[in-house]
């Protein structure tokens, strides 16, 4: 099977974005990097370094429809005529019906809002995530990718797994023999992932950070022999990683807890003592943090929270030792 990186510039703090050729039959992209001219001159060249052109490709994969993994996936669709596929609970978000990105950004606006960020802080960031949809490009057509299903590239079976945490419908794809993982954003090498806040149905918000941390639990139990991320370098059988960015959950939580002990009641005033200098654009960033390790509390019974309905208020649940 054909296995070629292409690193892709992106204009976002987090920088380069891998977008893997597969194939050759069918010629499979997965990912393809945010809309700018950068990224698909990157993207062009990226496909001539192994003899191919855009217009080649027959499939693109979507591990999740974050502008710097989809942006361009209607530009490439609409030069090579491609099938494009993603998890359904993306495809409203990539097809950009009426009113989804202004409910996704309303609702990250709203829980910053609700973990007690101040007006001010609330204005830049609805004008940072409004300016969010000009690295994108709405498909005409998406075709769904679920867990159980699998891919035929290049003589070789890729395996579908849903992965959610990072983002809904987040997936990675897994070559058995071999032991190969694609992990999109699910598992990065030098970062870890933010678990995003979620709306959900019959709540105001998924507990996201909990649905990763047992997403990262079982891509460390397949025991890769190597993982080909969505930013930074290929990696080998990540289980030590994966266990210390588990423990590294727990020491941010450690610290979560004693700031809780010490009086403060507000995500947004924990996320300013573990965040000082924040940037407004990153406040929903922050708050996920902050919020995610205040369900990791709460579920162990360490701190009272539930961060649903009104404003979010967290107490502790028994004396700091």
């Amino acid at each position: 099977m054909l296995l070629h990186r292409i690193p892709i510039p992106t204009p976002f703090p987090v920088g380069p974005v891998n977008a893997y050729v597969l194939g050759p039959e069918p010629l499979t992209l997965f990912d393809c990097g945010p809309r700018t001219e950068q990224a698909w001159a990157a993207l062009g060249s990226g496909l001539a370094a192994v003899g191919f052109r855009v217009e080649d490709v027959e499939r693109l994969v979507l591990s999740h429809p974050h502008q710097d993994h989809a942006g361009l996936a209607r530009r490439v669709r609409s030069a090579s005529g491609c099938r494009v596929y993603a998890h359904p609970a993306d495809h409203d978000r990539l097809r950009d019906l009426p009113g989804v990105w202004g409910r996704i950004s309303g609702f990250l606006v709203e829980a910053s809002r609700r973990a007690g960020a101040p007006e001010g802080v609330l204005g830049e960031l609805a004008a940072a995530l409004a300016g969010l949809p000009a690295y994108t490009e709405p498909l005409d057509a998406v075709e769904p990718l679920d867990e159980g299903d699998a891919l035929e590239v290049g003589g070789l079976r890729l395996l579908v797994l849903h992965t959610p945490g990072h983002a809904r419908g987040a997936l990675c794809l897994w070559e058995a023999k071999d032991r190969i993982l694609f992990s999109g954003d699910t598992l990065l090498p030098r970062i870890s992932s933010n678990a995003i806040l979620e709306p959900a149905a019959g709540a105001f918000r998924e507990r996201t950070f909990l649905r990763y941390r047992e997403t990262l639990a079982r891509v460390a139990g397949l025991a890769p022999a190597a993982v080909f991320p969505g930013h930074g370098e290929p990696l080998g059988d990540p289980r030590d990683l994966v266990g210390r960015r588990l423990a590294l959950h727990d020491v941010r939580a450690a610290q979560i807890r004693r700031l809780v002990a010490e009086g403060h009641t507000r995500p947004w005033q924990i996320a300013g003592r573990l965040f000082p200098g924040l940037e407004p654009a990153q406040a929903s960033l922050a708050v996920s943090e902050v919020v995610g390790h205040l369900d990791l509390l709460a579920q162990r019974g360490e701190v009272v929270f539930e961060g649903q309905a009104g404003e979010w208020v967290v107490g502790p649940s028994r004396p700091d030792r």
